[in-house]
């Protein structure tokens, strides 16, 4: 039999562990509801300041592609059934905003011009519409349904952009304004989700009006009824944050009964513990701990795999556009450029220069020093050649063996030529000695320069033999020199009819 005091024992050890679990549960709940506000705090903060700092972003790109394109704007304007001006200005529109649906045109009135697509233009698009032209700013809000859920974003254009800062001003021009579709700001909020949770974007011009909610999918909400905040929901709140330059609100929720189910976990457990405290605490703690530690190996394991697939996918890019040896473009990376810079000079009616550089008796050098010397002088005259281009769009690659080509987007035939002079220059002043060369003491090149010309256009691959034979004629004249060829797409030296398509063949 246990002695009073042993029962006092058992009943305060039965008093202070009942205590001890409870403590520990109540602690457990409140650190979780603590937690999760943290969690919301930190994404409804970063993603509120997300969609404001895009907001902007995209507001100025508008406002800088107005000022570029603001003839054109005018000519539509002025003519909306003029469908060469129509289709230049949707193809630039479509280059710098590849995620707009539509844009549209105003007057200075507010009264619609021109809309890309079939468009009735709503009472807060007028109202946002008259903010603009007023000079005052635009509140972002989701307009639902035609073509799909979007925000409108508003410039003004023409004189009225001075207009709002001088009101004296003449105000002929509008607005201009693009619409943009929610999926992006959808796919942000659902990447910044925190779990248990849910965050709603909510229109504060309209109490418990839902702009747009996060879903499992990252999907947009169908339909063009409105969705408002039930009172389940309210009480669910657990931390708001406004968007600057538009009418939402970004509020993080519990998802519903989300935070009754954790705390009632907790309560389970702290009440199986109770229960089963004196036999199974240890055999209970040592599971719970050692399927944790599992589950954290696993994760650990699954990340490093992640990262492990991430650098060798990036590896392998890197590899398919790179030449090994030197590090700069290869050919195939050269010719994806270069049909794309054909494509952009015919556009923008610019002249496009190609330098077609050889080094001079590099066979001679490789009997000569031997085949890794050989590869050390062809990195270095690739690094020469690259630290001569001043701009980031010019463009360095190796085409092959010991020849190298350079494409300088806008750059007219005297430009390309003085550049050319300053690689020839810089690779002999390398001093990489050559004494089996023939031409000189040093590494040389010898450099072709062929130009295309928006007067004469021409496809890729004259382009590339045309400054092949001029290289050809930069050696034949003793190397070490640089020579001009006719401009390309010159009658027979062309090779081909002007405007042909520019994609990458095989040399003539």
């Amino acid at each position: 039999m246990f002695s009073r005091y042993s029962r006092l024992f058992i009943v305060m050890t039965i008093l202070l562990v009942t205590g001890v679990i409870v403590a520990t549960s109540w602690v457990r709940m409140r650190e979780f509801d603590n937690y999760q506000r943290q969690l919301a705090e930190r994404a409804v903060a970063t993603s509120a300041a997300e969609i404001a700092r895009m907001l902007r972003t995209r507001r100025r790109q508008m406002a800088l592609f107005v000022r570029d394109q603001q003839d054109f704007i005018r000519l539509l304007a002025d003519d909306p059934g003029n469908t060469e001006i129509r289709r230049i200005l949707t193809d630039r529109i479509a280059i710098y905003f590849p995620e707009r649906l539509s844009y549209v045109i105003t007057d200075a009135r507010g009264q619609l011009l021109y809309s890309d697509i079939d468009l009735v233009l709503g009472k807060p698009c007028k109202e946002d519409i008259q903010r603009v032209l007023a000079g005052q700013s635009q509140p972002v809000r989701i307009h639902r349904g035609v073509p799909q859920h979007h925000y409108d974003l508003m410039v003004p254009w023409g004189r009225v952009a001075a207009a709002t800062a001088d009101a004296g001003a003449p105000a002929a021009g509008g607005v201009f304004f693009i619409s943009f579709s929610f999926q992006d700001i959808a796919t942000l909020l659902q990447l910044a989700l925190p779990p248990e949770q849910e965050l709603i974007l909510l229109n504060r011009e309209h109490d418990g009006l839902i702009e747009v909610r996060t879903r499992a999918d990252g999907s947009l909400p169908a339909g063009t009824e409105p969705e408002w905040l039930d009172s389940a929901e309210a009480q669910e709140w657990i931390v708001d944050a406004p968007v600057a330059g538009s009418v939402w609100v970004l509020a993080a929720f519990n998802r519903p009964g989300e935070g009754d189910r954790q705390q009632q976990l907790i309560l389970f457990q702290g009440t199986l513990l109770l229960l089963t405290f004196l036999i199974f605490s240890a055999v209970a703690f040592y599971l719970v701990v050692g399927q944790e530690q599992r589950r954290s190996r696993a994760e650990a394991a699954l990340l490093r795999w992640k990262d492990l697939l991430m650098e060798t996918n990036e590896e392998l890019r890197r590899l398919a556009v790179t030449d090994e040896l030197t590090g700069i473009a290869n050919r195939r990376q050269f010719f994806e450029l270069a049909a794309v810079e054909v494509k952009r000079a015919r556009r923008n009616w610019a002249p496009l220069s190609l330098l077609m550089i050889d080094v001079d008796k590099f066979k001679d050098y490789n009997d000569t020093y031997g085949h890794t010397m050989g590869d050390e002088c062809l990195v270095r005259v690739a690094h020469c050649i690259r630290e001569a281009l001043k701009r980031p769009t010019d463009v360095v690659a190796r085409y092959g063996g010991e020849e190298f080509v350079v494409l300088l987007p806008e750059t007219p035939r005297v430009g390309a030529e003085q550049i050319a002079e300053a690689i020839r220059a810089a690779v002999r002043a390398l001093h990489i000695a050559h004494h089996s060369s023939g031409v000189d003491e040093y590494v040389t090149v010898s450099i072709g320069v062929c130009t295309l010309t928006p007067e004469n256009p021409v496809n890729l691959d004259h382009l590339v033999h045309m400054a092949d034979e001029a290289l050809y004629e930069a050696k034949q004249a003793g190397r070490n020199r640089v020579a001009g060829c006719p401009t390309a797409g010159s009658g027979a030296a062309a090779g081909g009819k002007p405007g042909e398509a520019d994609e990458p063949g095989a040399r003539d």
